[in-house]
């Protein structure tokens, strides 16, 4: 820009993409006249690089932005099929609970019987013990 500015004797400003030096920048440049004549140039340059990242991830979340807003209906649908599942899934733990309330009752009825029949073994041990002692009294005499 300097060289332009050279010769048209006028301001330029513009942008330099980064495959030129490097770095994108935004220069100004001003002619410096004397006895009216241009003797010089006077150039101020900025980087934008930030801008420039900042254009393309403004562009990125604008993207991302039409992505989450078309994916909210979707969501919206999955989250009346979540509330479905979770009020089976509700029912179906209830039934399971009363299930095994059911099951409990049977297996204390069950540890009941063993408990008499554990009792039960004992007693018939002692009478048959008793049963036998008899029968050889007898035998005896």
């Amino acid at each position: 820009m300097p060289i332009i500015v050279l010769r048209t004797g006028r301001r330029k400003s513009g942008r330099v993409p980064r495959w030129v030096f490097g770095i994108p920048f935004a220069d100004t440049a001003v002619p410096i006249v004397e006895a009216g004549r241009v003797v010089g140039c006077l150039s101020v340059a900025r980087p934008v690089d930030m801008e420039v990242m900042l254009q393309g991830m403004a562009g990125k979340m604008s993207s991302a932005v039409e992505s989450v807003a078309s994916g909210a209906s979707g969501f919206a649908a999955s989250a009346g099929e979540l509330a479905a599942t979770s009020s089976e899934l509700a029912r179906n733990t209830k039934t399971i609970a009363d299930d095994v309330k059911g099951m409990d009752a049977i297996i204390r009825l069950i540890m009941q019987i063993a408990s008499q029949t554990n009792l039960l073994g004992p007693n018939a041990a002692i009478e048959a013990s008793r049963a036998g002692d008899s029968g050889r009294v007898q035998r005896g005499g």
